[in-house]
């Protein structure tokens, strides 16, 4: 049996900031174009904060469409990590 296909709805920057996030389009333009040139993002805070929310809407906004799991999974460090355990293990050299 072929499952049929599921329709597309587009997401973007317009739709982050409809969602509720409180910065205005224009830094949300920013964020998005250097983390296409980085390709590398951290976000720190207590936990209940809105990380999570947030990238996952970032990411459909980098993917242009919304997305549901499978699609999209962040990952959590535990906080025995620092950041720069983090960072040598994901940046060679």
């Amino acid at each position: 049996m072929v499952e049929p296909v599921k329709p597309v709805t587009p997401y973007g920057i317009d739709n982050i900031v409809a969602d509720g996030c409180f910065l205005p389009r224009d830094a949300w333009k920013r964020v998005l174009r250097r983390f296409k040139e980085i390709q590398n993002l951290i976000l720190q805070g207590p936990a209940g904060t809105g990380q999570i929310w947030l990238v996952n809407r970032l990411a459909m906004a980098l993917i242009g469409q919304a997305a549901h799991e499978p699609q999209l999974r962040p990952v959590q460090f535990h906080s025995n990590f620092s950041d720069d355990d983090f960072v040598r293990g994901a940046c060679p050299g």
